[in-house]
């Protein structure tokens, strides 16, 4: 996939969401087991998005705190607009004057793991696609979008659910802006940002779909969700398959011998280097590694393993699990077969998967850990 920038507008306040969030920014609102940017950014750079700018503006320094530490290439740009802002005028704050193509992605978005990859495998730098999470739900409320049966889209409208609406498709608050609309479609905002900042930057495009064409991708209605009310944000846990009581695993960290573990795939070294200057910064060990616990592959943490030998660890805390109980998919599809016996062949052969190939999806909530370092050695 050739480079493509990526926009997440994180500005606002969220305040329907205050029952749950407590003054905290939406962005950052838990989301599992880790916050929703950190989830977002997380995916994406996974897929292979690193140009990635965030537009912030409530409680600004909070998210700048939060992405700098774990996403330090992520570019911030501040909307001092955004009281008065619905979304419009961040989404030119995060243009910066540039008509490049662009994915934007509003800051209250949840994808599956395995969605970010059908975006990013969908991506032609010449067309624009709107992401929908499937069929209008009674629950729902906000943007819909009805489309031919080609896909190509023919209304964009903000709907109460009524069965009137039925056959439309639920906007995810995702879309790839492609170069043959991006610079009209950045004349609109800015015509429409001189009017009114109370506006959300997906009306110019609804309001001129004959000069916009786009199409949807469906990502389905268990491929992504967005929130803006406590009701909304339970769906959203639900329907993406996050485990909503937040209890934590009873399965505890442990230490194990790092010699016993293999790799599953390759690492990136420039993250290790990173990772043991963070490791050494926080002088304890914080996140377990996951393994299967009968050959003592690692399923999650191939950065950490190679950190903590990079560091000359002896021990590193590792929490177990068996692949009958783990859900297993491949970043790269059509180039390599990922599943349970493959990944294990692999590993025990030698011959593992490159850098960002198997993913894993465990059961249960991993908790984190408090080990000093002085117990690794």
């Amino acid at each position: 996939m050739q480079p493509i920038r990526v926009i997440i507008l994180a500005a606002g306040q969220g305040t329907r969401l205050e029952a749950i969030s407590c003054g905290t920014p939406k962005p950052l609102i838990q989301f599992g087991t880790e916050p929703l940017l950190h989830r977002t950014l997380r995916q994406l750079n996974e897929v292979g998005f690193f140009d990635i700018t965030i537009v912030v503006g409530y409680r600004a320094d909070d998210i700048i705190s939060a992405v700098k530490n774990y996403f330090p290439n992520t570019k911030i740009v501040i909307n001092n607009k955004y009281k008065e802002d619905k979304n419009i005028y961040s989404l030119l704050c995060g243009f910066a004057g540039q008509d490049e193509p662009a994915l934007i992605i509003e800051g209250d978005v949840a994808f599956r793991d395995s969605s970010i990859l059908v975006l990013s495998n969908a991506i032609d730098k010449n067309k624009s696609i709107w992401t929908v999470c499937g069929e209008f739900q009674s629950y729902q409320s906000g943007g819909i979008i009805k489309a031919q049966f080609n896909n190509k889209i023919e209304e964009i409208i903000y709907a109460q659910y009524s069965s009137a609406f039925s056959s439309y498709y639920k906007n995810l608050g995702a879309i790839f802006c492609g170069s043959n609309e991006i610079k009209y479609f950045h004349q609109l905002l800015k015509e429409y940002a001189s009017r009114s900042l109370d506006e959300y930057f997906m009306t110019p495009w609804a309001d001129h779909l004959a000069e916009l064409p786009a199409e949807i991708l469906d990502l389905g209605i268990s491929g992504g969700a967005s929130f803006n009310t406590q009701e909304e944000y339970q769906y959203a846990l639900r329907r993406l398959g996050v485990i909503t009581n937040m209890q934590t695993t009873t399965r505890s960290a442990k230490l194990v011998d790092i010699q016993q573990l293999r790799h599953i795939e390759y690492f990136d070294p420039e993250r290790v280097e990173w990772l043991c200057k963070k490791i050494l910064n926080d002088g304890a060990w914080t996140v377990p590694i996951i393994i299967d616990g009968v050959n003592h592959l690692v399923m999650d943490g191939q950065h950490r393993l190679e950190s903590a030998i990079t560091l000359g660890f002896k021990k590193i805390p590792a929490v177990s699990f068996n692949y009958d109980e783990v859900e297993v998919w491949s970043l790269r599809p059509n180039d390599y077969i990922v599943n349970r016996d493959e990944i294990i062949s692999r590993a025990l052969n030698g011959n593992i998967y490159p850098y960002k190939t198997a993913k894993h999806r465990f059961p249960e909530v991993i908790e984190s850990c408090n080990f000093p370092l002085q117990l690794l050695y």
